[in-house]
């Protein structure tokens, strides 16, 4: 599935793209609509002004992605590889970062308001 055919989809109604071999998304996915979006494994390089609200990314990978300016707030990102990923002025605000690894991330004006941090990785 490529980027054109998710935003179709999305539009159409459907939420839930957990399964979609390798997404066929690695490409930018900024400045839309995903709120609710179950993405939940995907590979994806950018999301910047992107809005995320209440989505399930769980398991992602986004190393060196582009996730700043997002709207993350109240996603689940358990788990999720945000290894160098660009979050600056991200809202991260009561999202669930569970587990993920955030070793060299970019949080230069990110809200973490109310963000599960629990066992984050911030090796160096």
């Amino acid at each position: 599935m490529n980027v054109a055919e998710l935003i179709e989809r999305y539009n159409a109604g459907e939420r839930n793209f957990a399964g979609v071999p390798q997404y066929g998304i690695c490409s930018e996915l900024t400045t839309i609509n995903l709120s609710n979006i179950i993405l939940s494994g995907a590979q994806i390089n950018s999301f910047s002004r992107t809005n995320l609200r209440g989505a399930q990314l769980v398991g992602i990978s986004s190393v060196r992605g582009g996730l700043a300016e997002a709207d993350l707030s109240a996603a689940d990102l358990t788990g999720a590889n945000l290894t160098e990923a660009w979050l600056n002025g991200a809202n991260l605000r009561g999202a669930k970062l569970i587990g993920a690894n955030l070793t060299g991330a970019k949080l230069i004006g990110a809200d973490l308001t109310g963000a599960d941090l629990s066992q984050v990785f911030f090796v160096k």
